[in-house]
């Protein structure tokens, strides 16, 4: 998600993002052959169905998805992490793509992190 800085929003751009529910049979590896290795072989994935699609038009509708609450007015990426229930280098990640886009933008910088604000509509 890091790469559309560039082209997104635009507003001859509509990304859409299928919302889906999947079936992924996994079976036991025979032997592993490196030490990061999961136990387990995904044979198949198996798309069970389509729930929906969210199209994301302006930089607004990023903040929708994450369904960040309106009151939510000040953040670092500490919090923005304990509200999209991720660790902290993910949301790190999420801030630098909202800040790029420009749905968020640097209003301070303390030592627990960069505080962010939403940007005006």
């Amino acid at each position: 998600m890091t790469y559309i800085n560039g082209i997104f929003p635009h507003p001859n751009l509509v990304i859409e993002i299928p919302l889906v529910t999947i079936e992924e049979r996994r079976v036991p590896r025979k032997k592993k052959t490196r030490w990061w290795q999961k136990d387990f072989q995904i044979e198949d994935v198996i798309l069970e169905s389509i729930d929906g699609i969210v199209e994301l038009r302006d930089a607004e509708d990023l903040l929708t998805i994450l369904q960040l609450p309106a009151n939510l007015d000040r953040f670092d990426t500490a919090v923005l992490a304990d509200t999209i229930d991720r660790p902290r280098w993910f949301a790190q990640q999420v801030a630098y793509v909202l800040k790029k886009t420009g749905a968020i933008h640097q209003i301070d910088r303390r030592k627990t992190g960069i505080i962010y604000q939403r940007s005006a509509a």
